[in-house]
């Protein structure tokens, strides 16, 4: 244990602010304190003070052989103060706080990045703010997501300016609703896994700009943003048709308002759907290109400090320019962090220590952003790379170097897959079935589109260059396109399952850590004895096998449970309103219901909810009375 806290420094530092964020996130005693006028929290202050004392006392003679379990205890300490005192007040927002309040009013609405009117009209603002019908004024803090009318963009102030604040009335926003059929897409939810807690139609005659903007210098940095990103959407859209420009734009920028839904959904059943939100995967593509070429095509070998920066510069701009997603900024830390390492101090980072201190960094810089489901995915897939490829390459190298370049992409996906599966059906209930296809035979083809697709944009200029590469291009894209629409017409495309309860959760991640620790003890053949190798291989395996019992029992547990429970909600169909009630396994549906057209329709829409139930009859009802 000490050899992995003293290889991964920031564990222990991690590990407090979890302490500390968990404390105040489920409102634990935590009393504020007023001393000459400031706050002060008394949890936080004891906490400091301990873990101060600690690391002071630690540096006595008589003491130093207790000195890593000593500097642990006071970073733990310390770490665990910093979060009750920085982290203080995080909750989720249950309710827009004029919608619990049932008040009207105008809320302070700040935009801090570019919004373009697109296809879908979509942005995010920030609500700090809002001020009742009386005119008292309260404090927030949370995220919207803005609605822009494409037919507005002709007016003024139609477009929200980047860094400007502006007053919107509370009747234009509203939070998300959960779904009215129980097991359907819960978009209240999903959204808060986003760090979206609402949504706000952009009016703009009826929307005041506030006088005061806030920060003169970087507008003109977002504005020039904005100019870019246009400049950008203008070229695609003018070389390409729609369905191609909509992709290539989502695939570079990671904005999907132009993406054509059926190819959305096509990337889905392909397991593909990470290629059009920008990662750390588009990330290594466009740096590791960069730093080919700035090295004289590979030539040069090592950059020099000039040339590490001026890359470092272009990765932070393109993690700007794609709207620095949690993902893009944790790959954009974790590579200057290796690249200064390796390039400028010529030290090698270990994957594990440079994976915890970005998250720390992150963590520390938005209390927030833990909640929020990019950010739990990126964090996973990287740790189950850093895990278990590395292993897997080293247990199952062969002597061809194809064969080994076909078992490092599987062993990529795999490990990445691995560790994201718990959480993935957890919040979805679904997974791709033939991701390992996908990710094995179309990604390198998506990787070839986005070198392809910057080749493009950087020779535009160029006559008949340009032409030829844009006509590739198209082509390129039309391809993939058909080869993704195949996967659709294989068998069984999706793996459907019951939405897990906490219960199956908490299974799949033991299952997933006792198969760590299975090919953890395989890499220490050289090490241990052979008694203790099949000792510690057992006991993996048998964490194995009880893990997969458990799960397995455990969620049968979950499917009895909504088998065997009765419930009640109602539904909207056009403009009626139906009551569905569940007994046992069958359904009753009473409302107005005019003819077999109308019935085929409601079972539709309740047709993940039957499934989901294990319903066997359905009985319907015309206004209370049987139907005939």
């Amino acid at each position: 244990m000490q050899k992995f806290i003293r290889s991964n420094p920031f564990f222990i530092p991690l590990l407090g602010l979890f302490t500390g964020y968990v404390w105040n996130r489920m409102g634990f005693f935590n009393p504020q304190l007023s001393v000459f006028g400031a706050q002060c929290h008394l949890l936080s202050l004891i906490a400091l003070c301990l873990g101060g004392l600690l690391y002071l006392w630690m540096y006595k003679p008589k003491y130093r052989k207790w000195n890593p379990f000593i500097r642990m205890i006071s970073l733990f300490s310390l770490h665990c103060g910093v979060a009750l005192w920085l982290f203080f007040g995080v909750k989720t927002v249950e309710a827009l706080p004029w919608e619990s309040q049932q008040s009207k009013g105008w809320a302070l609405i700040e935009v801090r990045d570019s919004l373009l009117p697109t296809k879908k009209g979509a942005g995010v603002v920030y609500c700090v703010g809002w001020k009742d019908e009386f005119g008292r004024i309260y404090d927030e803090s949370f995220v919207l997501r803005c609605v822009i009318a494409r037919s507005d963009s002709a007016e003024v102030i139609s477009v929200p300016q980047a860094l400007r604040k502006y007053w919107v009335p509370t009747n234009l926003i509203q939070s998300y609703s959960e779904p009215e059929v129980p097991f359907d897409p819960n978009w209240r939810r999903i959204m808060r896994t986003l760090g979206i807690h609402g949504h706000m139609s952009w009016k703009s005659d009826e929307i005041i700009l506030e006088k005061e903007p806030m920060n003169d210098l970087f507008t003109t940095v977002y504005r020039c943003k904005n100019q870019l990103l246009i400049w950008i959407r203008k070229v695609l859209y003018s070389k390409l048709n729609e369905t191609n420009a909509g992709l290539t734009y989502a695939m570079l920028i990671g904005d999907k308002s132009g993406l054509d839904i059926v190819i959305e959904k096509q990337f889905g059943v392909g397991g593909l759907l990470h290629v059009l939100a920008v990662s750390g995967m588009h990330v290594s593509l466009i740096m590791g290109a960069l730093l080919w070429i700035l090295t004289g095509f590979g030539y040069r070998g090592r950059p020099s400090i000039k040339t590490l920066f001026l890359l470092m510069a272009a990765g932070w701009f393109y993690a700007f320019l794609s709207g620095s997603s949690a993902s893009v900024i944790r790959a954009m830390i974790g590579a200057s962090w290796v690249w200064l390492g390796k390039f400028a101090v010529h030290r090698r980072q270990k994957l594990t220590h440079v994976l915890c201190g970005s998250a720390y960094l992150q963590w520390i810089s938005d209390p927030f952003i833990v909640e929020q489901l990019g950010f739990q995915l990126s964090y996973l897939a990287v740790l189950g790379i850093a895990s278990l490829h590395s292993r897997w390459i080293a247990l199952y190298e062969q002597s061809s170097s194809a064969l080994n370049a076909v078992i490092s992409s599987l062993s990529l996906t795999l490990s990445a897959t691995l560790f994201t599966l718990p959480l993935i059906l957890f919040q979805f209930g679904s997974f791709p079935t033939w991701f390992l296809l996908g990710n094995l035979f179309l990604l390198p083809l998506f990787s070839l589109m986005v070198y392809l697709s910057l080749i493009c944009l950087l020779l535009v200029w160029v006559p008949y260059v340009s032409e030829g590469l844009f006509v590739f291009l198209d082509f390129l894209i039309h391809s993939v396109l058909q080869l993704l629409g195949l996967f659709e017409q294989l068998p069984l495309p999706q793996l459907n399952t019951l939405m897990l309860g906490m219960g199956s959760l908490f299974c799949l991640i033991m299952l997933v850590f006792f198969i760590d620790r299975y090919f953890m003890v395989l890499m220490k053949i050289d090490d241990r004895s052979n008694s203790q190798l099949n000792r510690q291989i057992s006991f993996s395996l048998m964490g194995v096998f009880f893990g997969l019992m458990a799960f397995l029992v455990v969620h049968e547990l979950e499917i009895q449970s909504n088998h065997n429970r009765a419930e009640t909600f109602t539904m909207s169909y056009y403009k009626n309103t139906f009551t569905v009630v569940k007994i046992d396994q069958k359904l009753i549906i009473d409302g107005e219901i005019r003819n077999a057209k109308t019935q085929e329709k409601i079972c539709k829409k309740l047709k993940n909810y039957i499934q989901q139930m294990g319903i066997e009859t359905i009985e319907w009802r015309y206004r209370g009375r049987d139907s005939p």
